[in-house]
């Protein structure tokens, strides 16, 4: 807590970090309840079946997009708190959080393509703009460390990329099942289980970053609470005697 009270710097706009910090944790709890909803009322399979499937599934298509919406604008609140705090103020980190925002986004607009529904251009607008969004976060952590060396962070950026490679290797053997020997892998790498261990694990990074904003926003509470405590009992000493 020490080293962190020393990285926190004087131009810390408490007052507007609290905002963003207060948007994002309510549009992410939102985005994760709408999610978690979903896969209450849908009959999809959650081992085999990816996130995109849901659209073919009744409330699915509506319930996914506001649920990826919602995450969407809780990063960009989560980027605002950070650049108020005064880190993630990169080019590298902004731009992947662009990057990370805009594919989550597309990929909401833009469902995928399925037998039931048909709409190619959709399907591949969607595949790679999730593509480009699951790569782009395990960046975000690594660009933050430049700047925060935070045990937590790291560890969660890492468990990101780890997660991100079994997630590719499973959609890898889901797309190869037909071939010998490959369904065996695909069933010991279930494509929907990877998929949603690898958005789990990015959602606590991004909650890792969301609580280091908030911290450093309440040690800059307390170091300001402190100076205006030094500054009255300043002031008493120095007053002349009351006549």
């Amino acid at each position: 807590m020490g080293q962190m009270r020393a990285q926190v710097a004087g131009n810390v706009n408490a007052a507007r970090a609290r905002v963003w910090v207060a948007v994002s944790a309510a549009t992410m709890a939102w985005g994760a309840f709408t999610m978690l909803l979903m896969h209450a009322v849908s009959n999809r399979d959650p081992l085999f079946d990816t996130l995109s499937s849901y659209v073919i599934s009744g409330q699915g298509a509506a319930m996914l997009a506001s649920s990826i919406l919602a995450l969407a604008v809780s990063s960009i609140a989560l980027l605002g708190a950070l650049l108020s705090c005064g880190i993630g103020a990169s080019r590298t980190c902004v731009a992947l959080f662009a990057i990370w925002t805009t594919g989550l986004t597309l990929a909401a607009i833009f469902p995928a393509s399925w037998p039931e529904r048909p709409d190619p251009v959709s399907g591949q607008i969607h595949q790679y703009a999730c593509l480009f969004a699951f790569l782009s976060l395990p960046g975000i952590g690594f660009a933050v460390l430049e700047r925060v060396p935070d045990a937590r962070i790291r560890k969660l950026t890492f468990l990101s990329v780890g997660t991100l490679a079994l997630f590719g290797l499973s959609y890898l053997f889901n797309a190869l099942r037909d071939v010998p020997d490959v369904s065996d892998l695909s069933a010991m790498l279930p494509v929907g289980v990877m998929q949603r261990l690898t958005l789990a694990v990015d959602l606590a990074l991004l909650c890792g970053l969301l609580l280091h904003a908030y911290r450093i926003v309440t040690i800059r509470n307390d170091i300001v609470a402190g100076q205006q405590v030094v500054t009255e009992q300043a002031g008493d000493r120095t007053s002349p005697p009351a006549g």
